[in-house]
């Protein structure tokens, strides 16, 4: 009986006799319910004491196939939606994963690029650099005092 019909015959046969039961024991007394469309599947409610240990219904032999099937059904069903959710799970996940590669790597460039021009920014240029700045207040202030000794003698040159 480890069949998987046989299984879902007899998990439907006991779920049917659970959630048929009448609440509190107030169901009619042998009262028979077909259904409408087929008059085979029917089912009817049973007492303790009658040839069941337990409140309950008793299903039809083909009330109990239909059902038995309706669960094997549901189960395949469940199985390959099951599969489905979780092939779009895993390729969402892949695509989170290439989503923060790529962002990482976008991100790990733009920390390149800032950090390289940060060092440019912060680099002094030739021109700013102290020891071309003391050299060259030195040879301007020299040709300074060179060009004002040679005014100064120019002028008393032409003063004579």
């Amino acid at each position: 009986m480890t069949h998987p019909n046989w299984r879902n015959f007899w998990s439907v046969l006991v779920a049917g006799l659970l959630l048929f039961r009448s609440p509190c024991g107030l169901a009619e007394e042998h009262t028979v319910t077909c259904d409408p469309d087929d008059p085979d599947l029917c089912s009817k409610p049973m007492k303790k004491g009658e040839p069941a240990p337990f409140d309950g219904q008793l299903l039809s032999t083909e009330l109990s196939i239909s059902l038995g099937q309706k669960a094997a059904s549901f189960e395949a069903r469940l199985k390959i939606e099951l599969k489905s959710a979780r092939g779009e799970m895993q390729l969402r996940i892949d695509f989170e994963k290439y989503r923060l590669k790529v962002y990482q790597e976008a991100s790990e460039k733009q920390v390149k690029l800032l950090t390289l021009r940060l060092k440019e920014a912060t680099q002094q240029v030739w021109y700013e650099h102290p020891a071309f700045i003391i050299s060259c207040t030195i040879v301007v202030t020299v040709l300074i005092f060179v060009a004002t000794a040679y005014l100064i003698q120019a002028v008393q040159d032409d003063d004579i």
